[in-house]
């Protein structure tokens, strides 16, 4: 293949486009800049060609190859779409010795869990206690010394809730541990240690952020509802958009540009989660990427004026236009705005959605989100991915929300959104 002129030039590299990440060549195309996919692993070789990109490329394993099949394309930016894309989207810019992109040498402070925590310990910024090993009785041993309970257990580096595990006794850490150890994780790589972290008490926040050149704009705070799952963690119920300023959220903001500056998070988009305690807050972890499962892109316009992932494109297009108009700003509401995310109850077949349309009757309906068709095969929501699909919330009045919001949750702790059989 020739070497790409005009605007197919120096085009942006996206590794791993998926979840959200699968919009971003169309944000770019808006600014007439097209993009090459990298697709990390053999999993998706046969995933069916997207034609919004100028090539894809599947990586085997061969970074010389890769290497090889970029350098004609000579690429202007080299960027995660998702969360098993952060590695090699670090590695490729390190081959490609591009400047404007997080150091490479740093990327385990974005990756793994338990550096993550090491750095903002050394920094003396609020972290979790934690240990690793892959030594079952080591992690068992640290869990007693620290005699509080519960504790979680997780894999180091992995996605959507994977693995995590609350833990109240040995027997779950022990049960825990031979799930996650020398298991394949949901990023395809073998958990070769096994992280445990004190278990954090509180309200846990989403803070969106993108940054360039290490100035850093919150594009959004979310708060969320959760329900403790038997045996693993927390299932994500709901989230509402935060205002941009308040006691708890100034503090948020504070603290979250303090763990980006300490991770190293100078360029791209970040997904950090957080838990308010009474402490106040402190990282769960932080994710190099936009935030995940599926965004309706016109309620976040409605509500906020963008998306995460206009704002990342506007970022690497524009930067300085990017820092005029948003670092140092605070992001306004338009519209308030709430998701609830659908969760199956059991396994079986999706026979019917009997609530599907007393929730498009409410006041607050704006749209359903990767709903599953009725008559598929569906199984029990244990992670975060988001199959059962999302039903957004948006109007001007916050009690009409949350009125509406209250009562769909009601339905679904009563199991009552769905007919499984």
């Amino acid at each position: 293949m020739e070497k790409n002129t005009g605007n197919q030039a120096n085009p942006i590299c996206i590794v791993d486009a998926y979840s959200t990440g699968k919009k971003l060549a169309h944000e770019f195309l808006k600014f007439e800049k097209k993009c090459v996919h990298v697709k990390s692993s053999l999993a998706n070789a046969n995933d069916h060609k997207r034609n919004e990109f100028l090539d894809e490329i599947l990586f085997d394993g061969n970074i010389k190859k890769l290497e090889i099949d970029l350098i004609k394309y000579n690429p202007s930016h080299i960027i995660a779409g998702s969360e098993m894309g952060v590695e090699l989207a670090d590695k490729l810019v390190e081959i490609f010795k591009l400047t404007n992109a997080c150091d490479p040498k740093t990327t385990l402070l974005r990756r793994n869990k338990y550096f993550m925590h090491e750095r903002l310990k050394e920094l003396s910024l609020p972290c979790v206690k934690q240990f690793k090993s892959d030594n079952e009785n080591e992690i068992i041993k640290w869990a007693e010394n620290l005699n509080s309970w519960p504790v979680v257990i997780k894999p180091l580096n992995s996605a959507a809730s994977d693995g995590v595990t609350i833990c109240e006794n040995i027997l779950d850490v022990k049960t825990a541990f031979n799930r996650i150890y020398k298991h394949e994780n949901k990023l395809g790589i073998k958990n070769e240690e096994v992280l445990a972290q004190e278990f954090l008490d509180g309200t846990q926040y989403f803070v969106n952020t993108v940054s360039w050149n290490g100035n850093h704009y919150i594009s959004e705070i979310w708060k969320q509802n959760r329900r403790r799952l038997h045996g693993r963690a927390f299932l994500f119920e709901s989230m509402s958009l935060c205002p941009s300023n308040g006691n708890i959220e100034n503090e948020l903001i504070k603290y979250t540009k303090e763990v980006l500056n300490a991770l190293n998070l100078t360029h791209g988009a970040a997904h950090n989660e957080i838990m308010w305690t009474d402490k106040g807050p402190v990282l769960i972890e932080l994710n190099a990427r936009l935030m995940g499962a599926s965004i309706d892109d016109s309620a976040f316009i409605e509500a906020l004026g963008y998306t995460q992932a206009q704002l990342l494109a506007l970022a690497y297009i524009h930067p300085q236009k990017f820092i005029n108009k948003y670092v140092n700003q605070n992001y306004k509401i338009f519209k308030n705005l709430s998701e609830v995310s659908f969760l199956f109850h059991k396994d079986g077949i999706l026979k019917d959605f009997p609530k599907k349309e007393i929730i498009e009757n409410m006041e607050s309906f704006y749209s359903f989100n990767g709903l599953s068709e009725i008559e598929s095969i569906v199984k029990k929501t244990e992670d975060t991915i988001g199959l059962p699909g999302f039903v957004y919330l948006l109007h001007e009045s916050e009690k009409i929300i949350a009125n509406n919001l209250s009562k769909i949750m009601e339905w679904q702790r009563n199991n009552e959104i769905f007919t499984i059989e």
